[in-house]
């Protein structure tokens, strides 16, 4: 195409397009250069070429990419979307969410930014405002079906601040809405969502039948779908140790293992391998080493949880339910934390919850915060004689669960403690 048009800005811009969907970044940016150098008002190019530059990590960049494009459309809501995104990935969460609000007063009918909104605000731990503008996307969004992915959003929010009841009531309404809508990978995706939630609560059985039932309405939309099938055997694997059978957690892995294989050869193919990679490192990696600490085979465990949460296997996805959802999953990631409390290092277990509460592009951890984290951080800096510290992250974990389900036995251990430190 670029021999039989060499001026044509469209090829160039195609080629980009392919380039960056075959994680060939570098090719990417010289053919979406030279599309700009063809045509300085290529408005799309530079949208383009700046996202492509924000998934290397060249930030600073993107961001002048943006604002060119911004220039050039100063009344299209896209390129401020684009840039809420990207300062969601720069960690600038402030600077995130004025923009993002900016797109919704400049374009009712970017519905989404509303819901980005409620997320950011939602990884800051500021989940009043989390879930006050994720009631409005609520209210905004244009059909039941959109209305459903609000719905699955909310059961995520409640659980963090300890409304379990009501978190564990908002799936069903968001399931009605996706079957309204007939949605099937919807209706999965919250069924997946119900799955974590309850294995939260320790409800193994309905943990594992809420996975189940996602397993089947897969088997029926995308029975090939190897990403899927990889998901379902690591969150069965994941119910397995809970429930005490180390084994059929272990054959879990060992089915994972040749799928991911699989995978990998028909992304090669297409150049998109690397995603595979990250995500394979995570999955096996964590779910391995959470079979060795059920083992008692700690020391073991250790490298390979460090492997499983470096920042080589996080990412920060773009901002749509279908990639955060995996992302976002409310589950504990405190393993490396829990070891090193058993074998009495308590400064590395203080560094490791640290670590999991900060928000940083350099360790590409952009996730909700788990408040039970403060908690037990809180209770490492009282046991190490740093009371002001105790006292501020105790603060946090009793501010955030302030409206959370009546005898919740960590809250009143964690006023109690906080009672006593005053």
């Amino acid at each position: 195409m670029k021999r039989k048009y060499p001026r044509e800005k469209y090829s160039y811009f195609q080629l980009g397009m392919i380039y960056d969907g075959r994680n060939k970044q570098d090719e990417a940016i010289q053919n979406l250069e030279k599309a700009i150098e063809l045509d300085p008002q290529y408005g799309a190019a530079y949208n383009q070429l700046a996202y492509t530059l924000m998934d290397k990590g060249d930030y600073d960049q993107a961001l002048l990419n943006f604002e060119k494009y911004a220039a050039l459309n100063p009344k299209d809501a896209n390129p401020i979307d684009s840039m809420a995104e990207l300062y969601f990935r720069m960690g600038q969460f402030e600077k995130a969410i004025a923009k993002y609000k900016q797109v919704s007063q400049l374009s009712p009918g970017f519905y989404l930014s509303e819901m980005h909104v409620s997320i950011v605000y939602g990884v800051m731990e500021q989940y009043d405002k989390a879930l006050y503008w994720l009631d409005v996307f609520i209210q905004n969004a244009p059909s039941t079906g959109i209305k459903s992915e609000g719905h699955l959003w909310k059961s995520i929010l409640l659980s963090r601040t300890g409304q379990y009841k009501e978190s564990t009531a908002a799936p069903d309404k968001a399931k009605e809405m996706a079957e309204k809508a007939r949605n099937p990978w919807r209706l999965a995706s919250i069924l997946i969502t119900e799955c974590w939630l309850q294995y939260n609560q320790e409800n193994w059985n309905a943990s594992r039948k809420a996975l189940q039932s996602a397993e089947e309405l897969v088997g029926k939309i995308s029975p090939e779908n190897k990403i899927i099938k990889i998901l379902i055997l690591f969150d069965h694997g994941l119910i397995d140790l809970k429930t005490g059978d180390v084994e059929s957690a272990k054959k879990r892995l060992e089915t994972m293992q040749p799928l991911f294989k699989e995978l990998e050869s028909e992304y090669k193919q297409r150049g998109y391998q690397p995603g595979v990679q990250v995500r394979k490192q995570f999955q096996i990696s964590w779910l391995q080493g959470k079979i060795l600490m059920k083992e008692g085979k700690l020391n073991e465990a250790v490298p390979v949880l460090q492997k499983a949460h470096s920042s080589k296997t996080n990412y920060i996805p773009t901002l749509h339910t279908d990639q955060l959802g995996p992302y976002f999953h409310p589950l504990r990631m405190d393993e490396l934390a829990q070891i090193y409390v058993k074998q009495g290092n308590l400064d590395k277990a203080i560094a490791e919850y640290q670590r999991l509460l900060t928000r940083r592009p350099s360790n590409n951890n952009h996730r909700l915060v788990d408040p039970i984290y403060h908690f037990e951080l809180g209770k490492l800096y009282e046991q190490k004689g740093q009371t002001d510290l105790a006292i501020q992250e105790y603060e946090k974990f009793v501010g955030i669960y302030k409206s959370a389900d009546p005898g919740y036995s960590v809250l009143k251990e964690a006023q109690k403690r906080l009672s006593r430190l005053r």
